[in-house]
């Protein structure tokens, strides 16, 4: 069986007040109102050295911004420490 770890960050705003007066979580990024945003995901980190390296060298130079690692597997704790 294998366990992931996913790390992510979620905004919830339950105050009240109208909705035509709040920005987009996509305005709040920087972006234009109607502008659409790709979320590039490496799965797994911790499953295999060569995966590693390749989703780290994605992550720092692009194009990928999300990760997520796999516990149970031989590689993690070099992963957990580059996290």
């Amino acid at each position: 069986m294998k366990s992931t770890i996913v790390l992510f960050t979620a905004y919830f705003d339950f105050s009240l007040g109208s909705n035509a007066q709040k920005e987009s979580i996509v305005e709040r990024l920087g972006y234009p109102k109607h502008s659409k945003l790709l979320i590039l995901h490496a799965d797994d980190f911790g499953a295999v050295h060569y995966e590693n390296a390749a989703s780290i060298a994605g992550l720092e130079k692009g194009p990928l911004n999300s990760a997520s690692i796999e516990v149970s597997c031989l590689w993690f704790p070099g992963i957990a420490a580059y996290a």
